[in-house]
C-alpha cells in the first residue's frame, strides 16, 4: 500500500513539473535567415557573391562541364572514354542524341535557374535596402546582379533555344 502511495506522489509531481511546453519552442540562435538577413552592406554583398558563386559551379545533377560539353558538341574533340558508357551524357551531346532522360540538360537548367533565382532574390533586398546603404554601393551591386541574371538568360537560350510562345515578332 505504501508503495502505491510512492508512486502517486511521483506521478502528481512529475505530472505538475511536465505541463510546460516552453522546452519544445526553440529560438534559432547563430543562424541567418532570409527575413532577418540582407540589412547591412556586408550581408548584400554576400548575397553579390552567392550570384557570382554559380559562375564557377563545374558539375551539378551530374557531371555538366558546360566548355568540355560545347567542344564534344562541335567535333572539337570526342566525348566519352573507353566506350560509348564511360560518359553517357556527353556521348549524348556528342552524337546529338540527348533525351530528357539522357544528356547534360538536367545540370545545365539547374545551374543557370538557380544563378537567376538568387538574382532575383539580391534585386529585391537591394530595392528594399534600408537608408543607411550608400546609394552608390546599391547602384554598383545592382548593376552587377542584373548582368549576371542577364548572362544567365543568354546561356539558356544558347543552349535550350528560346521558348516556344515567343516568335520574336510583334504580338499585338
Amino acid at each position: 500500500m505504501k508503495r502505491t502511495y510512492i508512486i502517486a506522489f511521483i506521478l502528481v509531481v512529475f505530472s505538475t513539473f511536465s505541463c510546460n511546453y516552453d522546452f519544445l519552442t526553440l529560438e534559432p540562435k547563430g543562424t541567418a535567415l532570409e527575413t532577418n538577413f540582407y540589412k547591412t552592406e556586408e550581408e548584400l554583398y554576400q548575397g553579390i557573391v552567392s550570384v557570382y558563386d554559380v559562375l564557377q559551379w563545374g558539375g551539378r545533377n551530374g557531371w555538366t562541364m558546360q566548355l568540355g560539353l560545347m567542344n564534344a558538341a562541335s567535333d572539337d574533340c570526342l566525348a566519352g572514354g573507353s566506350d560509348a558508357s564511360d560518359q553517357p551524357s556527353w556521348v549524348a551531346m556528342d552524337n546529338f542524341t540527348i533525351t530528357p532522360s539522357l544528356g547534360p540538360q538536367a545540370g545545365l537548367w539547374s545551374k543557370y535557374y538557380t544563378g537567376i533565382a538568387r538574382a532575383n532574390l539580391v534585386l529585391e533586398k537591394l530595392a528594399g535596402a534600408s537608408s543607411d546603404i550608400k546609394e552608390s554601393f546599391i547602384n554598383r551591386a545592382t548593376a552587377e546582379v542584373k548582368f549576371l541574371r542577364a548572362y544567365y538568360y543568354f546561356e539558356l537560350v544558347r543552349l535550350f533555344g528560346k521558348s516556344g510562345s515567343y516568335t520574336g515578332k510583334n504580338q499585338s
